[in-house]
């Protein structure tokens, strides 16, 4: 899936992950169609492709600071794949 592929980007690795997001994230991960590594979820390409996976599945999101690492993110995506 194109979200795998993305999630490695160089860009990514500074998306913030910040104080206890890894728990967002596991939170996040269990409402979403593909899995991830459950060791990982204090990574920033993991919370890449779990907000990927958000924005195609329209999952709500667990705060408004992923609404805008969501848009980060997508905005990005976009010049990768350019």
């Amino acid at each position: 899936m194109l979200c795998v592929c993305l999630q490695e980007a160089e860009e990514y690795a500074e998306l913030p992950v910040r104080h206890n997001e890894d728990q967002l994230n596991s939170e996040l991960a269990q409402r979403l169609p593909l899995q991830v590594n459950p060791h990982s979820y204090d990574s920033a390409h993991t919370k890449t492709h779990l907000l990927m996976q958000a924005h195609f599945s329209r999952a709500q999101l667990p705060c408004s600071d992923y609404g805008t690492d969501t848009k980060t993110v997508l905005d990005n995506a976009i010049r990768i794949c350019q």
